[in-house]
């Protein structure tokens, strides 16, 4: 009975602790992603107005900017689809993106924003667009690492934290199965 009582209690403190971890990750994770998006948003409401007032021009203005925003790709497209600058590819041979979601968004609705998972590379990519007073599409594209990339890089210090509580637990549910079972006087 003692044991039976112990185990229970360790049981129920290790079930609580893991669910707990479970749920801040996940909590993180979506916290995460939607600052991501509103970041790029920020980021690209900002681009957007800066490069239609440039007087040398989106492509020009584009290519000043090149290494300024750390982490985001800035792609520009015309009216029909066609890239005319990309920030990581330069100009070669590049696939028409007019039938791209955000694009398309943008091109009805003055902006637009989408976000896609790649399970081959396990990173979430947001993405946003707007249309500028020439025709143009500016967008802005964040890579994020999945929810399995980040729970890999935090797993240490979870592990050490889950092994601190466990220990925590176990000595906790040892003090008060002695306590249960003392005789009263």
């Amino acid at each position: 009975m003692k044991k039976r009582i112990y185990f229970s209690l360790v049981f129920t403190a290790s079930a609580a602790v893991i669910c707990s971890f479970l749920f801040l990750m996940f909590s993180y994770f979506n916290v995460f992603s939607e600052q991501a998006k509103v970041d790029l948003a920020s980021e690209g409401k900002v681009l957007a107005q800066a490069a239609a007032f440039h007087p040398s021009g989106d492509v020009a203005f584009l290519s000043n900017l090149e290494g300024t925003f750390a982490g985001v790709r800035i792609t520009l497209i015309a009216d029909n689809g066609d890239v005319l600058y990309d920030s990581q590819k330069g100009i070669l041979d590049f696939i028409n993106h007019k039938d791209r979601p955000e694009v398309q968004e943008a091109m009805q609705n003055g902006t637009g924003q989408q976000a896609r998972y790649s399970e081959t590379l396990q990173t979430k990519t947001f993405y946003y667009a707007e249309k500028l007073p020439n025709g143009h599409i500016l967008r802005l594209a964040r890579e994020t690492d999945g929810i399995a990339a980040i729970f890999f890089a935090i797993s240490p210090l979870l592990l050490g934290l889950l092994i601190c509580i466990l220990l925590a637990a176990v000595f906790v549910s040892s003090y008060l199965t002695k306590r249960i079972f003392q005789p009263m006087y």
